[in-house]
């Protein structure tokens, strides 16, 4: 019996301790340069609670300003709690989403060597394209099937130039870049082919 008592005032006095932390985020959710003040909090269970104003003249009705849940009501050390425009609408997922601006900050993203032209995907459909330009002609790239260098690019690139025999029949650039997915940034080529 003793220790079913202190089980239970134990779990009343965390529950208004949790209550009191929900209640102070409230406070420090509302804007004190604007025209409402805090006014209370309701607890409507499970760790959430809902934070009420109330206009700083004093007149009207308290209006729910917004809830907190209880992951949120402490914030770290150094951090903000959030301001009313996210309060009001459903918790995001805490897995952030990986994106090339963040993961391959020095690389461009794809949609933006199309900007530039270069819409073929790969080597491969590029080099097609170049031979249904110069059709019965036997083409080969001067720099090998390896391609050389390109410093026509933001970050990595190859470049080659193709030959009939000795005459000049155009060159294909291809550069990497990032093109974001749902399963997260993925790198790919971007390639060109400038004529004779």
């Amino acid at each position: 019996m003793k220790h079913s008592l202190y089980s239970f005032l134990f779990m009343t006095a965390l529950a208004l301790l949790s209550t009191h932390i929900l209640a102070e985020t409230c406070q420090e959710k509302v804007n004190s340069a604007g025209a409402y003040r805090y006014s209370h909090s309701l607890p409507v269970g499970n760790g959430v609670i809902e934070c009420y104003v109330i206009a700083k003249d004093g007149s009207g009705d308290p209006i729910k300003d917004s809830v907190v849940f209880e992951e949120t009501a402490m914030p770290e050390s150094g951090t903000s709690t959030p301001d009313n425009s996210t309060a009001n609408s459903e918790k995001s997922d805490p897995k952030k989403e990986k994106v090339c601006a963040e993961e391959h900050k020095a690389m461009l993203e794809c949609f933006e060597y199309e900007g530039r032209g270069m819409t073929l995907k790969n080597y491969a459909d590029a080099r097609k394209k170049l031979v249904s330009q110069n059709p019965g002609q036997k083409l080969a790239p001067k720099e090998g099937e390896a391609g050389a260098e390109a410093n026509q690019c933001e970050t990595a690139g190859k470049h080659w130039n193709f030959y009939a025999k000795k005459d000049y029949k155009g060159s294909i650039l291809c550069c990497e870049c990032c093109r974001n997915s749902d399963q997260g940034p993925v790198i790919e080529d971007r390639c060109k082919v400038s004529g004779h």
